[in-house]
């Protein structure tokens, strides 16, 4: 057993001596410390405010307004239980002296358009922006163009193809899939000027019966109401570079057609005209082998 007695020397135990009056405060250590935290304090500020905005202006957040008769006028006054159109992810309640008809959104990332149902109808209108308005002292939401908005809503009917599957000995296609976003791209701009484009002859009947193109077709067809014909869109299309104006053929007034062509696709766009009370005609101009 070791014993205090003949275990080794151990050198007594001094307190340190802090010389305080050698000791310098860092100033750039503690500029940098201060410099890292209000950095931080701001991104995190910035942070919070992109993400409110983001959420503030989410579609999903608030109901959208979309009833035709309000938004044409707001602020006017409505009647006790008066039918008023809303759209959201969820149901929701006004304790208002109003009818709520609510549809619901079917908000597909991959389409370019949103589906609103109610009561087994369904509409589809190309997404849209939106803008936060006070409505009966409710904060709502509605479209940022309203008059667009409307004009789509009333040709939105969302109609299903038959998606027959054809039996065919060659599955190839001359038009590929991947079209359908050119011809996106001219809907558009028929729209902006408030033309409707409608499928027409062989595209009208390869969706409706195969829900595509039929696969030996070689162009696309479209059509439109003569009552829709805008000079200032033909126009545009005349001298357009993306999609190049081939030829036009008859009168405005009488068996018009035109021809566009897009990535090498032919793009035909006949004129629909009335012939009578509820009876329509199109009339085409061909030429003699």
């Amino acid at each position: 057993m070791l014993s205090l007695a003949t275990s080794p020397k151990i050198g007594a135990w001094r307190k340190p001596h802090l010389n305080l009056t050698r000791m310098k405060p860092n100033y750039r250590y503690y500029l940098k410390v201060c410099w890292v935290v209000l950095m931080s304090i701001s991104l995190l500020i910035i942070l919070h405010q992109l993400l409110l905005k983001k959420y503030n202006n989410s579609p999903a957040i608030l109901p959208i307004l979309i009833d035709p008769t309000i938004l044409r006028c707001i602020d006017c006054p409505i009647l006790k239980g008066q039918n008023v159109h809303f759209a959201s992810a969820e149901e929701f309640h006004f304790s208002l002296n109003v009818n709520v008809v609510f549809y619901r959104i079917d908000r597909n990332p991959s389409n370019d358009f949103w589906v609103f149902e109610h009561n087994g109808e369904k509409r589809a209108v190309k997404r849209f922006s939106t803008q936060v308005a006070d409505f009966k002292g409710y904060k709502v939401r509605i479209p940022d163009d309203p008059k667009r908005f409307l004009w789509e809503w009333n040709r939105g009917h969302l109609l299903t193809c038959a998606n027959i599957t054809m039996d065919r000995k060659s599955q190839n296609r001359v038009i590929p899939l991947s079209f359908v976003h050119e011809m996106a791209s001219l809907r558009d701009q028929f729209v902006d000027h408030n033309v409707t484009l409608l499928m027409f002859g062989g595209t009208l009947l390869g969706w409706y019966r195969e829900c595509s193109f039929i696969p030996h077709t070689t162009d696309v067809d479209f059509a439109v109401l003569i009552e829709e014909h805008s000079d200032t869109l033909n126009a545009e299309l005349t001298n357009s570079k993306t999609f190049r104006f081939y030829w036009q053929l008859g009168k405005v007034d009488d068996s018009y057609e035109y021809s566009l062509y897009r990535k090498s696709r032919k793009i035909d766009v006949f004129y629909i005209y009335i012939l009578t009370a509820g009876i329509r005609l199109c009339l085409t101009t061909a030429a003699l082998s």
